[in-house]
C-alpha cells in the first residue's frame, strides 16, 4: 500500500527533513486537518522534533492522535537516500475503544465471558493484525539500514562517521582511497591524530557544542602525509547526531574532492586578472559596450578621450563622442559587427574629446557576450599624431622629389638577392623615361649607358658585387632622342641585416651642366693662369729694366756725387767740412739702398750666374741681415732653367725667408737644392716655432703680397706643387717641387 500511497485508505503524508509537507493523500487531510496544517507548510514543532529523530537515528516513531472522536496510530519511517520520509496512518479508534471495553467488562469478565467470547476473538484478530503490521514495518526498518549499509560502502562520495571525541568509527572506501590509505588504519585512530590541523579541530568542536551542521566549499588542506600533493581543496559537509538525550552522539562527515575545479577557477581567476592588467596597459582606448551603453574602459580611454573622473564616461553611449561626419561609419562598423560575428577591420573616424579638441581615431570592434546578453568590445587607437607624422612624411617626400628634382639627382637601392631596382622617379627623368611606364633593370641601365663606357661600369658593378666596396663612377649616358648626358653614380655595398637583404644603394645625379661648367672653369683659370704669367713676365722685365736703370743710372750718378764730395771735402774750410762729410755718408748709403733696392727688384746674379748661386748669395745675405744662422746645400744644378722658372724658385724661397724672419722666430734656417733627370726640389727648414699643420699641408691663401699661394698657384699651373710640413714647437719644412719637362705655352 505504501507504494500506492493515493489509492490507501489509510493515512499517507510525506515531509522532507527539513519539516516541510510534501505530500498528503485524501485520508491524510484528516491528519493535517488534525495539525491545523496544509501541504506546502511546516509541521508543528514537536512533530519536527520527532521527524529530527526518527532521521538522525534511522529508527521509526510510532505516535498516536486524537481527532473528532478517533484514534488514530502514525508511524513515522526514514526513508534511505532520500531527503524525506513517509508518515503512515490507521484508525485504531475501535482497537482503542475494545480495550477500553476490555478494561471495563474485566470485572464482569466471569459472568459474561460467555457473552463476550465472540467479541474478544475479535480483538485478538484486531491484535494479529496489528502485530503481523509491526513485523511488516520492522521488515522495512531492515531493509532501510541494508539500504543504508549499501549506500555507505560503495558510495562514491568520502563518508566518515566519527564519535564526539572525534575517533573514527566507520570509513567508507572512497574516503580510504582519497587518503591513499587502507579502511583498517582508520580503527581506533583519532581524526586529529592522523590529520592534525588546529582550524579543523575548532570547526569540530563548535558542531559538537552547537549541534549545528557546517559546510563550506573549496576549503583548502594539506596531507601531512602527502606533502608532494600541494594543496587540495575539498567541499564539506559536517553534520551531527544526536542521540536520546538530544547529545551529539556520531558526527557524520562528507568530504568531495574539489581540486581540479579550485585549481581550475584560480587558473581562470588569474588569467583574467591578466587580461585585465593587459587590458589596462594598452595603449589604446578599449569599451566594452552593452545595450548601446559603455559598461566597462580602461586608463587609456580617459586620456585619449581626456575625460577627468569615470562618472563621465561610464553607462554613456560610445555615439556621444563621435562626430556627425563618422556615425555612419560607426553605424556601418556596429552593424557588420552583428552581422557577420566576427572581428570588422579597423577603419577611421573622428572624435570629440571632452574638453572640446578634436582627434583622429582608428576603430575596430568585435562583438562578445555579457551575461547571455550580445555586446560589443569596441578598440580606440588614436593616429592624430600618426596621421600629423605621415603628412609631415608626405610633405618630405614630395621636397625631397622636388629637390631631387632641382638638382637632377635621384637615388636608387638594388636588391642582390631578388635582382630588383627600385628608383626615385627623378632617377627615371634622368634617362628620360616614364615611371609608371617602364621598370628600371640593369639591362636597360647598360643599354642607355654610351657604348664606350660600358665596360667601365660593368667593371664597377661586378667589382661591388664580389669585393662588397663602394664606387664613385662619371660616365655617359644616351637617352632615347640620342642625346648624351653625363652621370655622376655614387654606390655603396650593405650586408644582410634581420630587415634587409644583401644589396647596392645610392644616387645619380645628371652633372652634365656641372661639366660643362667646370670645363668652361678649367679653361678660364687657364686663361687667367696665362695671363697671370704674361703679367709676371711683363712684371719682371719691367722689374729688371727698372734694376738696371736704378743701377747704372741712378747708382752711377750718386757714386759719382758722393766721389767728388769726398774730393771737394779736402779743400773746403773746417767748419764746412763736417756738413760735406754727413752729406757723404748719407749718398753712400743711398747708393747701397739703390744697389739694394736693384737687387731686390732683379738679382743681376741670377740672369749672370744662375738660380743655385743666386739662392746661396740670397741665404748668405739674409743671414747677416736678419742675424740668424743658415746652412746651404746643393748637389749640383747642372740643367738651365728657363728664366720664369729660375725667377719664380728665387722669389719662392724669398718669400719663405722673408716668414721665417717674421713669423717663425727661428733662429736656424736650412736651404737645399737638389736636381735629377725629372725634376728640380728646394727645401726650405727652420727651427721656429711652428704652424700646427699635418704633413703635407694645403697653403692658406694670403691676402695681399706676392705671397706662398701666389707661388703654390704658379707651381700647380706649370705642373709644380708646394708642400709644408710643421707642428707646433718643432719649424716648418717647405719642399718646392717645379718638374723639368712642361709644355712651352705654360711658361
Amino acid at each position: 500500500m505504501a507504494k500506492f500511497p493515493a489509492e490507501n485508505p489509510h493515512p499517507v503524508l510525506r515531509i522532507s527533513h527539513q519539516g516541510e509537507i510534501l505530500y498528503a493523500n485524501g485520508p491524510g487531510t484528516i491528519v493535517l486537518d488534525y495539525w491545523q496544517r496544509k501541504v506546502g507548510q511546516m509541521v508543528p514543532a514537536y512533530w519536527y522534533q520527532l521527524v529530527t529523530d526518527v532521521i538522525n537515528k534511522g529508527a521509526n516513531r510510532v505516535e498516536e492522535i486524537r481527532h473528532r472522536d478517533h484514534t488514530y496510530s502514525l508511524v513515522l519511517t526514514a526513508i534511505a537516500g532520500m531527503n524525506y520520509m513517509n508518515m503512515y496512518g490507521r484508525d485504531i479508534t475501535a482497537q482503542r475503544k475494545a480495550e477500553q471495553e476490555l478494561r471495563q467488562s474485566h470485572d464482569q469478565l466471569q459472568v459474561k465471558v460467555r457473552e463476550r467470547t465472540a467479541e474478544l476473538g475479535r480483538m485478538v484478530k484486531i491484535l494479529q493484525d496489528e502485530v503481523r503490521q509491526r513485523i511488516e514495518i520492522e521488515t522495512q526498518l531492515r531493509e532501510s539500514s541494508e539500504l543504508l549499509d549499501a549506500f555507505f560502502s560503495h558510495s562514491l562520495t568520502p563518508l566518515v562517521i566519527l564519535d564526539r571525541s572525534f575517533n573514527f568509527v566507520r570509513v567508507n572506501e572512497a574516503y580510504a582511497q582519497g587518503c591513499q590509505r587502507e579502511i583498517s588504519e582508520f580503527a581506533g585512530r583519532n581524526h586529529f591524530e592522523l590529520y592534525p590541523n588546529v582550524e579543523n579541530q575548532k570547526i569540530f568542536e563548535t558542531v559538537v557544542q552547537t549541534k549545528v551542521p557546517y559546510q563550506v566549499t573549496g576549503k583548502p588542506f594539506t596531507f601531512p602525509d602527502h606533502p608532494e600533493w600541494g594543496v587540495t581543496y575539498w567541499d564539506w559537509n559536517l553534520n551531527p547526531l544526536l542521540d536520546e538525550t538530544g547529545e551529539v552522539e556520531y558526527l557524520v562527515f562528507s568530504l568531495r574532492d574539489v581540486t581540479q575545479r579550485k585549481q581550475a577557477e584560480m587558473a581562470l581567476q588569474e588569467s583574467e586578472e591578466q587580461y585585465r592588467h593587459l587590458v589596462e596597459l594598452l595603449p589604446e582606448a578599449v569599451f566594452v559596450i552593452s545595450q548601446e551603453k559603455i559598461t566597462y574602459f580602461n586608463q587609456a580611454a580617459l586620456h585619449i578621450l581626456k575625460v577627468a573622473g569615470e562618472e563621465h564616461l561610464l553607462g554613456t553611449s560610445i555615439r556621444d563622442f563621435v562626430l556627425p561626419a563618422s556615425m555612419e561609419c560607426l553605424n556601418e562598423i556596429l552593424q557588420r559587427v552583428h552581422v557577420h560575428q566576427g572581428k570588422i577591420a579597423p577603419r577611421e573616424i573622428q572624435v570629440k574629446c571632452l574638453d572640446g579638441s578634436m582627434i583622429e581615431v582608428e576603430i575596430s570592434a568585435a562583438p562578445i557576450q555579457l551575461s547571455g546578453i550580445p555586446g560589443d568590445l569596441v578598440i580606440f587607437r588614436d593616429i592624430t599624431e600618426q596621421k600629423y607624422q605621415q603628412q609631415l612624411i608626405r610633405q618630405s617626400e614630395m621636397r625631397l622629389s622636388e629637390a631631387q628634382h632641382i638638382a637632377h639627382l635621384g637615388n636608387w637601392e638594388w636588391d642582390l638577392a631578388s635582382d630588383e631596382i627600385w628608383c626615385s622617379d627623378e632617377v627615371y627623368s634622368i634617362f628620360g623615361l616614364a615611371p609608371q611606364d617602364t621598370r628600371l633593370t640593369l639591362e636597360l641601365i647598360i643599354a642607355h649607358t654610351h657604348p664606350e663606357d660600358r665596360d667601365l661600369v660593368r667593371r664597377a658593378i661586378e667589382e661591388t658585387r664580389s669585393q662588397g666596396k663602394g664606387f664613385l663612377l662619371h660616365h655617359r649616358i644616351v637617352l632615347m632622342d640620342q642625346t648624351e648626358r653625363t652621370v655622376q653614380v655614387r654606390a655603396e655595398h650593405h650586408g644582410q641585416s634581420p630587415v634587409q637583404q644583401p644589396g647596392l644603394r645610392g644616387t645619380i645625379q645628371d652633372v652634365t651642366e656641372q661639366k660643362k661648367i667646370e670645363a668652361e672653369l678649367r679653361e678660364s683659370q687657364r686663361k687667367l693662369r696665362s695671363l697671370a704669367s704674361e703679367l709676371e713676365k711683363v712684371g719682371e722685365k719691367e722689374r729688371r729694366q727698372i734694376a738696371v736703370d736704378l743701377h747704372d743710372s741712378i747708382g752711377q750718378i750718386l757714386a759719382f756725387s758722393a766721389r767728388e764730395l769726398k774730393g771737394l771735402q779736402k779743400i773746403l774750410p773746417e767748419h764746412f767740412s763736417q756738413t760735406v762729410q754727413e752729406v757723404t755718408k748719407q749718398l753712400d748709403l743711398a747708393v747701397k739702398q739703390t744697389r739694394t733696392l736693384s737687387f731686390d727688384l732683379s738679382p743681376s746674379i741670377l740672369y749672370d750666374l744662375g738660380l743655385e748661386q743666386a739662392l746661396e748669395e740670397l741665404t748668405e745675405r739674409f743671414s747677416a741681415e736678419k742675424k740668424i744662422s743658415y746652412t746651404y746645400e746643393s748637389d749640383g744644378l747642372e740643367v738651365s732653367l728657363p728664366d720664369p722658372i729660375k725667377i719664380l724658385l728665387y722669389r719662392a724661397v724669398r718669400e719663405l725667408l722673408v716668414n721665417v724672419c717674421k713669423h717663425a722666430q727661428a733662429t736656424r734656417v736650412k736651404v737645399s737644392l737638389c736636381c735629377n733627370e725629372q725634376q728640380i726640389q728646394i727645401r726650405v727648414e727652420d727651427n721656429g716655432q711652428g704652424l700646427g699643420l699635418p704633413a703635407p699641408a694645403v697653403l692658406p691663401k694670403q691676402d695681399k703680397g706676392f705671397g706662398l699661394y701666389s707661388i703654390g698657384e704658379r707651381l700647380d699651373h706649370i705642373g709644380g706643387k708646394l708642400e709644408m710640413e710643421s707642428s707646433p714647437g718643432r719649424g716648418l719644412k717647405v719642399l718646392l717641387t717645379v718638374p723639368l719637362a712642361m709644355e712651352p705655352n705654360l711658361l
